[in-house]
């Protein structure tokens, strides 16, 4: 899974293909539990996965995507975002969760 932490690497991730990009900090207990449950999904799905890894409030990646909350999972079709499923406070994302989004998503 490729890891990006800058505007510019992302956009370079996901130019021209379907990613699906989970949006993370490590400081975060649901993002550290949610990380191996959405590489998993990715990989019995033959999706392509990223990891943006935003751990400094000031990353531009926060506003740019409007990040309220982490993790949060963005789908990217050819560079722009179609689709998101984002955490709850106090719960983050479940399994459950990424399953009906990658279902909304065809995959």
């Amino acid at each position: 899974m490729k890891r990006v932490e800058q505007s510019n690497e992302l956009e370079a991730a996901v130019k021209g293909r379907n990613v699906a990009v989970l949006f993370h900090a490590t400081w975060c207990p649901f993002c550290r539990s949610f990380r191996s449950i959405f590489e998993d999904t990715m990989v019995k799905a033959s999706h392509e996965a990223a990891e943006a890894v935003i751990d400094d409030e000031d990353n531009p990646l926060w506003t740019q995507h409007r990040i309220g909350i982490v993790p949060t999972v963005l789908f990217f079709e050819d560079g722009k975002v179609v689709s998101r499923v984002d955490g709850r406070p106090g719960m983050g994302l479940q399994k459950g969760d990424l399953d009906a989004a990658m279902q909304r998503q065809g995959g």
